[in-house]
Protein backbone atom coordinates (compact mmCIF):
# COMPACT_ATOMS: atom_id res chain seq x y z
CA UNK A 1 0.00 0.00 0.00
CA UNK A 2 1.49 3.15 -1.19
CA UNK A 3 0.16 7.02 -1.40
CA UNK A 4 0.39 8.29 -4.90
CA UNK A 5 -1.40 11.28 -6.25
CA UNK A 6 -3.75 10.87 -9.10
CA UNK A 7 -5.48 13.34 -11.16
CA UNK A 8 -4.27 15.37 -8.29
CA UNK A 9 -5.81 13.87 -6.24
CA UNK A 10 -3.83 12.28 -2.99
CA UNK A 11 -4.85 8.57 -2.98
CA UNK A 12 -4.02 5.56 -1.45
CA UNK A 13 -2.92 2.51 -4.26
CA UNK A 14 -2.75 -1.01 -3.40
CA UNK A 15 -0.74 -2.98 -5.38
CA UNK A 16 -0.06 -6.34 -6.88
CA UNK A 17 2.84 -7.97 -8.66
CA UNK A 18 3.12 -11.48 -10.43
CA UNK A 19 6.17 -12.92 -12.66
CA UNK A 20 5.36 -13.24 -16.32
CA UNK A 21 7.89 -15.65 -18.33
CA UNK A 22 8.14 -14.51 -22.16
CA UNK A 23 9.81 -16.07 -24.74
CA UNK A 24 13.59 -16.78 -24.88
CA UNK A 25 12.84 -17.63 -21.08
CA UNK A 26 12.73 -13.67 -20.52
CA UNK A 27 10.93 -12.95 -17.14
CA UNK A 28 9.32 -9.70 -16.30
CA UNK A 29 6.65 -8.68 -13.54
CA UNK A 30 3.60 -7.56 -13.76
CA UNK A 31 2.20 -4.72 -11.43
CA UNK A 32 -0.93 -3.49 -11.37
CA UNK A 33 -2.33 -0.88 -8.75
CA UNK A 34 -6.06 -0.08 -7.22
CA UNK A 35 -7.11 2.70 -5.55
CA UNK A 36 -8.33 1.06 -1.97
CA UNK A 37 -11.91 3.01 -2.00
CA UNK A 38 -12.72 0.65 -5.09
CA UNK A 39 -11.82 -2.40 -2.86
CA UNK A 40 -13.54 -0.99 0.22
CA UNK A 41 -16.38 -0.07 -2.00
CA UNK A 42 -17.05 -3.22 -3.02
CA UNK A 43 -16.38 -4.69 0.59
CA UNK A 44 -18.81 -2.31 1.86
CA UNK A 45 -21.41 -3.01 -0.97
CA UNK A 46 -21.18 -6.52 -0.20
CA UNK A 47 -21.59 -5.31 3.76
CA UNK A 48 -25.15 -3.44 3.13
CA UNK A 49 -26.07 -6.49 1.07
CA UNK A 50 -25.36 -9.10 4.00
CA UNK A 51 -26.98 -6.56 6.16
CA UNK A 52 -30.17 -6.89 4.38
CA UNK A 53 -30.44 -10.49 3.55
CA UNK A 54 -29.97 -11.18 7.39
CA UNK A 55 -32.83 -8.65 8.29
CA UNK A 56 -34.84 -10.40 5.51
CA UNK A 57 -34.25 -13.77 6.91
CA UNK A 58 -34.93 -13.12 9.99
CA UNK A 59 -38.18 -11.23 9.29
CA UNK A 60 -38.89 -14.27 7.32
CA UNK A 61 -37.97 -16.64 10.37
CA UNK A 62 -39.89 -14.74 12.85
CA UNK A 63 -42.75 -14.71 10.47
CA UNK A 64 -42.65 -18.33 9.91
CA UNK A 65 -42.21 -18.63 13.75
CA UNK A 66 -45.42 -16.86 14.52
CA UNK A 67 -47.56 -18.70 11.62
CA UNK A 68 -46.04 -22.11 13.51
CA UNK A 69 -46.97 -20.66 17.16
CA UNK A 70 -50.55 -19.86 15.94
CA UNK A 71 -50.86 -23.40 14.07
CA UNK A 72 -50.04 -24.77 17.60
CA UNK A 73 -51.47 -22.24 19.64
CA UNK A 74 -55.30 -21.82 18.35
CA UNK A 75 -56.10 -25.67 18.27
CA UNK A 76 -55.02 -25.84 22.16
CA UNK A 77 -57.05 -23.13 22.75
CA UNK A 78 -59.87 -24.53 20.85
CA UNK A 79 -59.50 -27.77 22.91
CA UNK A 80 -59.28 -25.76 26.37
CA UNK A 81 -62.34 -24.29 25.56
CA UNK A 82 -64.13 -27.48 24.37
CA UNK A 83 -63.01 -28.48 28.12
CA UNK A 84 -64.69 -26.08 29.73
CA UNK A 85 -67.84 -26.26 27.29
CA UNK A 86 -68.31 -29.70 27.81
CA UNK A 87 -67.73 -29.24 31.15
CA UNK A 88 -70.82 -27.55 31.39
CA UNK A 89 -73.05 -29.75 29.31
CA UNK A 90 -72.85 -27.66 26.37
CA UNK A 91 -72.04 -28.03 22.92
CA UNK A 92 -68.28 -28.36 22.05
CA UNK A 93 -66.26 -27.98 18.70
CA UNK A 94 -62.93 -29.68 18.62
CA UNK A 95 -60.27 -28.83 15.74
CA UNK A 96 -59.96 -32.71 14.51
CA UNK A 97 -58.58 -31.69 11.67
CA UNK A 98 -55.56 -29.57 12.90
CA UNK A 99 -51.92 -31.35 11.79
CA UNK A 100 -49.63 -32.57 14.05
CA UNK A 101 -50.11 -33.04 17.83
CA UNK A 102 -53.13 -30.63 18.77
CA UNK A 103 -55.13 -32.55 15.88
CA UNK A 104 -54.00 -35.98 17.43
CA UNK A 105 -55.09 -34.71 20.56
CA UNK A 106 -58.45 -33.19 19.49
CA UNK A 107 -59.14 -36.39 18.08
CA UNK A 108 -58.43 -38.27 21.07
CA UNK A 109 -60.78 -35.93 23.14
CA UNK A 110 -63.16 -36.01 20.45
CA UNK A 111 -63.67 -40.07 20.91
CA UNK A 112 -64.03 -39.53 25.01
CA UNK A 113 -66.34 -36.97 24.80
CA UNK A 114 -68.38 -39.67 22.54
CA UNK A 115 -67.74 -42.13 24.60
CA UNK A 116 -68.73 -40.25 27.65
CA UNK A 117 -72.34 -39.16 25.55
CA UNK A 118 -72.85 -43.25 25.11
CA UNK A 119 -72.05 -43.70 28.86
CA UNK A 120 -74.28 -40.98 30.14
CA UNK A 121 -77.20 -41.84 27.69
CA UNK A 122 -77.39 -45.09 29.21
CA UNK A 123 -77.07 -44.27 32.84
CA UNK A 124 -79.79 -41.85 31.94
CA UNK A 125 -82.64 -44.01 30.29
CA UNK A 126 -81.62 -47.02 32.83
CA UNK A 127 -84.55 -48.06 34.73
CA UNK A 128 -82.23 -49.39 37.56
CA UNK A 129 -80.80 -46.95 39.96
CA UNK A 130 -77.34 -45.99 39.61
CA UNK A 131 -75.54 -43.97 41.64
CA UNK A 132 -71.80 -43.40 42.31
CA UNK A 133 -70.25 -43.11 45.98
CA UNK A 134 -66.68 -42.33 46.76
CA UNK A 135 -65.28 -43.89 49.57
CA UNK A 136 -66.23 -42.39 52.61
CA UNK A 137 -69.86 -42.99 51.10
CA UNK A 138 -70.61 -39.57 49.87
CA UNK A 139 -72.84 -39.51 47.15
CA UNK A 140 -71.02 -38.24 43.84
CA UNK A 141 -73.75 -38.92 40.77
CA UNK A 142 -77.55 -39.95 40.92
CA UNK A 143 -79.39 -40.96 37.94
CA UNK A 144 -83.43 -40.29 37.21
CA UNK A 145 -84.32 -44.12 38.03
CA UNK A 146 -82.47 -43.31 41.21
CA UNK A 147 -84.85 -40.24 41.58
CA UNK A 148 -87.66 -42.36 40.72
CA UNK A 149 -87.03 -45.21 43.01
CA UNK A 150 -85.89 -43.28 46.81
CA UNK A 151 -87.84 -40.07 45.93
CA UNK A 152 -84.59 -37.73 45.79
CA UNK A 153 -83.41 -35.32 43.29
CA UNK A 154 -79.98 -35.24 41.85
CA UNK A 155 -79.58 -31.89 44.11
CA UNK A 156 -80.77 -33.52 47.10
CA UNK A 157 -78.62 -36.39 46.95
CA UNK A 158 -75.40 -35.63 45.52
CA UNK A 159 -73.01 -34.56 48.35
CA UNK A 160 -74.68 -36.52 51.10
CA UNK A 161 -74.03 -39.66 52.54
CA UNK A 162 -75.41 -42.77 51.40
CA UNK A 163 -76.32 -43.78 54.90
CA UNK A 164 -79.21 -41.77 54.50
CA UNK A 165 -80.69 -44.60 52.24
CA UNK A 166 -80.73 -46.92 54.86
CA UNK A 167 -82.51 -48.00 58.03
CA UNK A 168 -80.95 -48.05 61.14
CA UNK A 169 -80.67 -51.56 61.65
CA UNK A 170 -78.72 -52.22 58.24
CA UNK A 171 -76.44 -49.34 58.87
CA UNK A 172 -73.09 -51.56 59.39
CA UNK A 173 -73.81 -53.67 55.75
CA UNK A 174 -72.42 -50.31 53.50
CA UNK A 175 -68.99 -50.29 56.21
CA UNK A 176 -69.02 -54.22 55.15
CA UNK A 177 -70.13 -53.35 51.28
CA UNK A 178 -67.42 -50.68 51.41
CA UNK A 179 -64.64 -52.57 52.69
CA UNK A 180 -64.70 -54.96 50.06
CA UNK A 181 -65.09 -52.22 47.30
CA UNK A 182 -61.68 -51.42 49.00
CA UNK A 183 -59.99 -54.59 48.84
CA UNK A 184 -61.06 -54.20 44.63
CA UNK A 185 -63.61 -56.84 44.54
CA UNK A 186 -67.06 -56.53 43.12
CA UNK A 187 -70.49 -57.46 44.83
CA UNK A 188 -72.74 -59.55 42.94
CA UNK A 189 -77.09 -59.72 43.82
CA UNK A 190 -77.25 -58.39 47.13
CA UNK A 191 -81.28 -58.50 48.35
CA UNK A 192 -81.31 -55.28 51.39
CA UNK A 193 -83.93 -52.93 52.39
CA UNK A 194 -83.59 -49.30 51.69
CA UNK A 195 -85.40 -46.60 53.29
CA UNK A 196 -87.03 -43.53 50.02
CA UNK A 197 -87.48 -39.76 50.99
CA UNK A 198 -90.32 -40.73 53.07
CA UNK A 199 -89.28 -43.10 55.50
CA UNK A 200 -91.23 -46.24 53.52
CA UNK A 201 -88.61 -49.61 52.92
CA UNK A 202 -88.16 -50.64 49.47
CA UNK A 203 -86.74 -54.19 48.76
CA UNK A 204 -83.69 -53.56 46.99
CA UNK A 205 -81.46 -55.94 44.35
CA UNK A 206 -77.98 -54.57 45.08
CA UNK A 207 -74.67 -55.11 43.30
CA UNK A 208 -71.80 -52.64 43.39
CA UNK A 209 -67.85 -52.58 41.71
CA UNK A 210 -65.33 -50.34 42.49
CA UNK A 211 -63.98 -47.31 40.73
CA UNK A 212 -60.24 -46.75 39.82
CA UNK A 213 -58.54 -43.56 38.87
CA UNK A 214 -55.99 -43.53 36.06
CA UNK A 215 -53.24 -44.93 38.15
CA UNK A 216 -55.85 -47.94 39.45
CA UNK A 217 -56.48 -46.71 42.90
CA UNK A 218 -59.55 -47.49 43.97
CA UNK A 219 -61.54 -44.20 44.71
CA UNK A 220 -65.16 -45.12 44.93
CA UNK A 221 -68.03 -47.58 43.99
CA UNK A 222 -70.90 -48.03 41.29
CA UNK A 223 -74.27 -49.35 42.84
CA UNK A 224 -76.79 -50.27 40.80
CA UNK A 225 -80.01 -51.06 42.82
CA UNK A 226 -83.30 -52.59 41.62
CA UNK A 227 -86.52 -52.12 43.35
CA UNK A 228 -87.86 -55.34 43.42
CA UNK A 229 -91.02 -54.75 46.09
CA UNK A 230 -93.44 -55.21 43.79
CA UNK A 231 -91.71 -58.34 43.24
CA UNK A 232 -91.50 -59.79 46.82
CA UNK A 233 -94.82 -58.97 47.29
CA UNK A 234 -96.09 -60.87 44.45
CA UNK A 235 -94.15 -63.84 45.50
CA UNK A 236 -95.38 -63.40 49.12
CA UNK A 237 -99.64 -63.23 47.67
CA UNK A 238 -98.11 -66.42 45.52
CA UNK A 239 -97.39 -68.16 48.39
CA UNK A 240 -100.45 -67.14 50.49
CA UNK A 241 -102.70 -68.27 47.60
CA UNK A 242 -100.72 -71.78 47.78
CA UNK A 243 -101.23 -72.48 51.18
CA UNK A 244 -104.84 -71.49 50.98
CA UNK A 245 -105.36 -73.99 47.96
CA UNK A 246 -103.78 -76.46 49.61
CA UNK A 247 -105.71 -76.49 52.92
CA UNK A 248 -108.88 -77.72 51.46
CA UNK A 249 -106.98 -80.32 50.19
CA UNK A 250 -105.68 -81.61 53.01
CA UNK A 251 -108.99 -81.49 54.21
CA UNK A 252 -110.45 -83.38 51.36
CA UNK A 253 -107.98 -86.28 51.95
CA UNK A 254 -108.56 -86.37 55.67
CA UNK A 255 -112.13 -87.15 54.70
CA UNK A 256 -111.14 -89.45 51.80
CA UNK A 257 -109.19 -91.63 54.93
CA UNK A 258 -112.12 -91.73 57.03
CA UNK A 259 -115.37 -92.60 54.33
CA UNK A 260 -114.10 -95.88 54.18
CA UNK A 261 -114.41 -96.64 58.21
CA UNK A 262 -117.50 -95.23 58.40
CA UNK A 263 -119.00 -97.06 55.29
CA UNK A 264 -117.66 -100.57 57.57
CA UNK A 265 -119.79 -99.43 60.39
CA UNK A 266 -122.60 -99.23 57.82
CA UNK A 267 -122.55 -102.31 56.94
CA UNK A 268 -121.68 -103.82 60.24
CA UNK A 269 -124.89 -101.83 61.77
CA UNK A 270 -127.70 -104.99 60.92
CA UNK A 271 -125.65 -108.01 61.94
CA UNK A 272 -124.75 -105.72 65.44
CA UNK A 273 -128.46 -105.34 65.81
CA UNK A 274 -129.23 -109.21 65.23
CA UNK A 275 -126.24 -110.19 68.05
CA UNK A 276 -127.63 -107.74 70.32
CA UNK A 277 -131.46 -109.23 70.03
CA UNK A 278 -129.60 -112.80 70.53
CA UNK A 279 -127.78 -111.34 73.62
CA UNK A 280 -131.68 -110.01 75.54
CA UNK A 281 -133.50 -113.31 74.15
CA UNK A 282 -130.96 -115.30 76.51
CA UNK A 283 -131.06 -113.29 79.50
CA UNK A 284 -135.16 -113.07 79.39
CA UNK A 285 -135.07 -116.73 79.39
Amino acid sequence: VADRTVDGEKQKLVAAGWPIELAGKRRVTLIETVPTRLIFKGSATMARSSLITGTVASFIAGLLAIAIAASMTNPLRAITRAIGAASAGKHVHLPVHAPSEPGALARAFSRHLEQESLLKAIVDSSVDAIVTVDMDGMITSWNPSAERIYGYSAEEAVGKNIDMLAPPDRRLEMVALMDTIARGDAIEVFETVKLNKFGRPIDISLTMAPVRDSEGFVVGASRIARDITEKRAADRRLRRLQAEAAHPSRINAAGQRTEPAAHCSRQLCPLRAAYDDQARHRRGR
